[in-house]
């Protein structure tokens, strides 16, 4: 599938603590294509341009936005919704698009091939907190799509002590096969293991 205006597999990235989440982002860009995915790969940054060289390297997009919005709770997230709904106006001239955080460090082979291309919008299923998961999100409806860019540009929700999770709930399915387990988060579950495709 050409990667011209097909898919997009894009994540997030924060300046706040530059060092580190450049560091989460460059891992991402490694790890995404090793999966050998024909697609667009992109950063949305909540902050300035930087030296981007090791992403660039990669191929990998960043664009960025000013000022750094930054986090100012766990649900009152400005940069990342910024972020978020950036993409989502992006992805609108791509026939599909996914979501991988960056921090995101394992992928199920097998469930990434079966929703990549599939039409629909499904979110992973947190198996910890049973909801939503917004780490790993295949969005392949141009209409949801536009719709989720409007909602978080806008500026109520943006700046809303709302978790983004919850703004999703009425355009995602949630799909309790698509896990996701991060870097800095919460365990493997051991029977899991054997069906992934890496672990790093």
């Amino acid at each position: 599938m050409s990667a011209d205006k097909k898919l997009l597999v894009f994540c997030t990235c924060c300046n706040v603590d530059f060092s580190r989440y450049y560091v989460r982002a460059a891992e991402w860009g490694r790890q995404r294509l090793a999966l050998d995915i024909s697609a667009k790969l992109m950063v949305f940054n909540d902050g300035p341009d930087r030296d981007f060289r090791e992403l660039w390297d990669l191929n990998v997009t960043v664009v960025s936005n000013e000022p750094v919005l930054g986090r100012k709770s766990v649900p009152n997230f400005p940069g990342w919704k910024r972020s978020f709904g950036k993409a989502m106006l992006y992805s609108l001239s791509f026939d599909y698009c996914t979501h991988i955080e960056s921090d995101v460090r394992i992928v199920d082979r097998a469930v990434l091939d079966r929703y990549l291309y599939r039409k629909g919008s499904y979110a992973a299923f947190d198996h910890r907190y049973r909801r939503i998961e917004s780490a790993v999100m295949f969005l392949n409806h141009r209409v949801v799509r536009g719709q989720l860019a409007h909602k978080f540009l806008s500026y109520e929700i943006m700046h809303s002590n709302v978790e983004a999770e919850h703004e999703m709930f009425p355009h995602v399915s949630v799909a309790s096969d698509i896990h996701s387990y991060r870097q800095e988060g919460k365990p493997i579950p051991e029977y899991l293991k054997p069906k992934l495709a890496f672990i790093t």
